[in-house]
C-alpha cells in the first residue's frame, strides 16, 4: 500500500523493484549488507556498485509512514545528485 501512495507513485517509472527470497546467509543478503528481515534497501542503480553505497536501509518491521519517509528521503538525495 505504501508504494501505491500518490506522492510515491509518480516516481515508479524511475524505480526498479526487486524482491528476493529472505535467506539470511544468501549471497544477495551478504552483498547488500542485510542481516535482519524484512529489509528494504534503496540505492542508485546508476552506480557501478550500488550495494556499496545505499541511500537508505530499512530492516525489521516498520510502519508505513517510516517506509514512505525513507523512500522520499532517498528520492530527494537522488534528485539532489542531478
Amino acid at each position: 500500500k505504501v508504494l501505491e501512495d500518490k506522492t510515491l507513485a509518480k516516481y515508479h517509472d524511475r524505480c526498479e523493484f526487486v524482491k528476493l527470497p529472505a535467506q539470511k546467509d544468501a549471497e544477495a543478503a551478504k552483498r547488500w549488507g542485510v542481516s535482519t528481515f524484512p529489509a528494504i534497501v534503496l540505492s542508485d542503480a546508476s552506480l557501478e556498485n550500488p550495494e556499496k553505497a545505499p541511500f537508505e536501509k530499512l530492516a525489521g518491521k516498520k510502519s508505513p509512514a517510516s517506509v514512505k519517509a525513507a523512500i522520499q528521503k532517498a528520492l530527494a538525495r537522488l534528485d539532489a545528485k542531478k
